[in-house]
């Protein structure tokens, strides 16, 4: 027993400059991967990402429902000609649709036809041909289909006019060479083979009018002055498509957007970034309520504490950043799991703000450290999981402010004293951010584990209990990371369901 409490005491007796144990847990696995955090940030507010794509949904659903359906009539016109390659034609018929689709010319064209401002019109070709077609958008049918028709004759004529005007200043030309070739045949000077000459010059010059006459080169003709009309759907399917990738990426911007406003701890990446610890485990929830996956990490977390070089008899203190009910669940999870492997454990509910008397079965109830006497002798209870028996050190009822009882010197001699009895004390500490004595309890500890709870946890807290616990050089394992399951769930088979049974006596400490 002696030579125990000695190596406690040792262990104990730490300088300020002692440096704190490094422990390698899934924050070292995730530091390579922040995907996965926002991954894991986006998934716990699934909730609000679901309601954003209804949102969006319902949005574009209504703006579908808005749209009008709309008509669009076409009427087409060719540019071809005999006298140009099919390309040239082609080039002709695009060089067309640019001209009818300058704003200029469409302001000209509607005030000259009156069309209204909501009819919308455009050109196009179709293909590479020389096939030009005139789309007109209106709300009504035959509207749609008048426009089309209009616009199809105005444009031929505008194009048709200028090609015809050019035409007429070459034939001007040529009847000017004509006249003076006519002049030069009644001078009676001009011998006679110079006149079959200029003859044969005056023939060549009227046939070069009839060609221009024909020539149907840079014109337009009517193709299809009604090439039909169709009606214009509201496209549903793409309004849903377009409302589901757009809520789904609005969703998870909010969710991200919420964690970082809300500044909690959700990762073992923020733990690691924000608080400089590692995460020994991770206690999330099952989608399906499975707890087996839950109970395994508790199981892990037991294997690390048990192989993590402590000294025997050691004291873990469990040290909740914030007021959680998933401290308990840990620090339970620990002395049932090391006591199903047959070391002597013992479970001190420390948070003394906060205490709950255990009762008998008998249903009185039984003195916890704020009852009696710290001098005094401490009776434990046991409760019975399945064939281990687990003792438990009740923290009494709630007095008054119970920070006079925790002097440094009489929480160590408090915890030497039941480390005597036992091979691993946990100490349940109440939250270190909320109650100074929590700082006593971990300083004195051989190793704390400080619990996380997501989505509530704020890192503001975070920062701050680590900086407490920093001041007073206690030593930290590391952090875990739990979530609120569904239901009541400690981590072990019939957590402390039943009323436990009057334990062996914890004699008091010789003075």
């Amino acid at each position: 027993m002696s030579v125990a409490i000695g190596r406690l005491t040792a262990r104990r007796g730490r300088g300020p400059g002692a440096p704190r144990p490094v422990v390698k847990g899934v924050a070292e696995a995730g530091r390579g991967a922040p995907l996965r955090g926002y991954a894991e940030q986006v998934w716990r507010r699934r909730r609000l990402v679901l309601v954003v794509t209804v949102a969006a949904l319902l949005v574009s659903l209504s703006c579908a429902a808005l749209i009008p359906v709309g008509y669009t009539a076409r009427a087409t016109l060719s540019a071809a000609t005999k006298s140009q390659s099919p390309d040239q034609d082609a080039a002709l018929a695009a060089g067309y649709a640019r001209y009818f689709n300058e704003q200029t010319y469409a302001d000209r064209v509607r005030t000259a036809l009156d069309i209204p401002s909501g009819v919308r019109f455009k050109a196009d070709t179709e293909g590479a041909g020389p096939i030009l077609a005139i789309a007109v958008l209106a709300a009504d049918r035959d509207a749609a289909s008048r426009y089309a028709g209009e616009l199809a004759d105005r444009f031929r004529t505008d194009i048709n006019a200028a090609a015809t005007g050019s035409h007429t200043q070459a034939i001007d030309a040529v009847n000017r060479q004509i006249d003076q070739r006519q002049a030069l045949l009644n001078q009676p000077t001009v011998a006679p083979g110079e006149r079959m000459l200029i003859t044969q010059q005056i023939f060549d010059l009227d046939q070069r009018i009839t060609d221009l006459v024909s020539d149907p080169t840079n014109q337009l003709n009517n193709l299809q002055r009604d090439a039909g009309v169709s009606a214009n759907s509201r496209g549903v399917p793409g309004y849903l498509l377009a409302g589901l990738l757009g809520g789904l990426l609005l969703g998870v911007a909010a969710a991200l957007g919420v964690a970082v406003a809300r500044g909690r701890l959700d990762s073992p990446r923020d733990i690691s970034k924000r608080l400089g610890l590692a995460t020994l485990t991770v206690l999330d929830t099952d989608r399906h309520g499975d707890q087996r996956p839950r109970a395994d990490r508790l199981r892990a977390l037991a294997n690390v504490v048990a192989l993590n070089d402590l000294p025997r008899p050691a004291v873990l203190a469990v040290a909740p950043v914030e007021r959680t009910s998933l401290a308990a669940d840990v620090a339970e999870a620990l002395v049932y799991y090391r006591a199903q492997q047959g070391t002597r454990t013992l479970l001190v509910r420390a948070d003394l703000r906060e205490g709950i008397p255990e009762h008998y079965a008998n249903g009185s109830t039984v003195a916890g450290l704020l009852d009696g006497a710290w001098t005094s002798a401490l009776t434990p209870v046991t409760f019975s999981v399945g064939a281990t028996q687990v003792p438990v050190l009740p923290a009494g009822r709630t007095g008054a402010d119970p920070y006079p009882l925790f002097a440094p010197d009489r929480v160590r001699a408090l915890l030497r004293h039941l480390a005597g009895h036992c091979d691993l004390v946990v100490v349940l500490t109440p939250p270190v951010a909320q109650a100074p004595e929590a700082q006593i309890l971990c300083a004195v500890a051989d190793s704390t584990i400080v619990v996380v709870e997501t989505d509530v946890t704020t890192a503001s807290g975070g920062e701050r209990a680590v900086g407490l616990l920093e001041q007073v050089n206690a030593p930290v394992l590391g952090a875990v990371l739990a979530t609120r399951p569904n239901h009541r769930y400690l981590g072990v088979p019939e957590p402390f369901a039943t009323l436990p049974r009057l334990g062996a006596p914890i004699a008091a400490e010789p003075a």
